[in-house]
């Protein structure tokens, strides 16, 4: 590939994260569709051929020493910021995991998370947002055929999940956003209202219903992020709202947008960001706006938003008066020692709620 070949190779043992289909090479699923696709490819023109030698000889770029490099100090880099993280869970493990949970048959409102990795946070997760959601709330597990039996061990008290096994051993993030982009996905939900969340997030406390006149909210962005800065959404995503790893949706609302993309301005990119664009470009549907957002979820810091008088249970907070609903992978964030103790705070209540 970095000669520019255009590869035409079995499909798996991990080729789609080296490959993609019909853009940088052909995945095949048996030697006779291998020989089928070679042939295409000498069929192609000249110009398309060009275009698929220079995709794949970028996308071979990835597997140089330069970006190995890079995401090797990222992967250690975020293997340490977790260290916080790690020692609270080993802490509080117990205390959150050996709650056993009931959840509804026929739920109008519903978690979602999509989980294909062996992530031993799974079970704590779970239980944690399931406990502050509360009764009236399912619970749908899409995962895949590698850590099915891990989901289901893992899971077992947590009564009336819904597990769905896809047939597939990985996923990439390219595979999940166009599995969350498709208006298909959201009707096989059942449920008129889903919290997507992932298993680098908590639940702080139970007031969810404040958020729920929405149709998207996820934690904001902050004003120095680069890509809220760019064209074209700059313009289209002004309010900045909001990262999808924990987020709440309209179902209706998304189906809805999805199955008439040709009015929407917004291009096909991340599926949060595209879907939180989609929202807020639309006159019927309303995206949060910042301040609550905020409330919602904290990422990372956003000292544009005013915050107004410090609230009960916020007492032992130094940059924040509220007490957010949840927090998303905050401890990458909350990084100097000034912020450390909100950090343990934010942390801390996320088992019992605020004092």
């Amino acid at each position: 590939m970095s000669a520019g070949a255009v590869p035409v190779v079995l499909d798996g043992a991990g080729m789609r994260h080296i490959i993609e289909h019909n853009v940088t090479g052909y995945l095949a699923a048996s030697l006779e569709e291998v020989a089928a696709h070679t042939c295409h490819v000498f069929g192609r023109t000249p110009s398309r051929l060009f275009r698929m030698m220079v995709s794949a000889r970028e996308s071979a770029k990835k597997f140089g020493a330069e970006e190995f490099s890079h995401q090797l100090f990222a992967t250690v880099h975020r293997g340490m910021l977790s260290i916080p993280l790690n020692f609270f869970l080993k802490h509080t493990w117990d205390v959150v995991t050996c709650r056993e949970l009931a959840l509804p048959a026929s739920p109008s409102k519903m978690a979602l998370i999509m989980e294909f990795r062996l992530d031993f946070r799974l079970q704590y997760v779970v239980k944690n947002v399931m406990y502050h959601l509360g009764p009236d709330w399912g619970l749908t597990v899409v995962h895949g055929i590698t850590n099915h039996e891990f989901v289901r061990r893992e899971l077992a008290t947590v009564k009336g999940a819904k597990l769905v096994k896809l047939d597939v051993h990985s996923v990439d993030i390219a595979d999940l956003n166009r599995m969350m982009l498709s208006s298909r996905f959201w009707r096989e939900i059942g449920a008129d209202k889903v919290l997507v969340f992932q298993t680098d997030s908590l639940l702080l406390h139970s007031k969810i219903n404040q958020f729920l006149d929405y149709d998207y909210v996820g934690a904001p962005w902050a004003v120095a992020n680069d890509l809220w800065k760019k064209p074209p959404w700059v313009s289209l995503l002004y309010n900045g709202v909001g990262n999808g790893g924990l987020s709440l949706r309209t179902v209706p609302v998304i189906r809805s947008l999805l199955e008439s993309p040709g009015s929407s301005p917004c291009p096909v990119f991340q599926e949060d960001v595209t879907l939180a664009c989609m929202v807020e470009n639309s006159a019927e549907y309303e995206v949060a706006p910042r301040s609550a957002a905020y409330r919602f979820a904290v990422e990372v810091l956003c000292d544009d938003i005013h915050q107004g008088e410090k609230e009960p249970g916020a007492a032992n907070l130094t940059h924040f008066s509220f007490v957010p609903l949840g927090i998303h992978a905050v401890w990458y964030y909350l990084v100097s020692p000034s912020m450390f103790s909100d950090l343990k705070a934010l942390l801390d209540m996320s088992v019992c709620g605020p004092a």
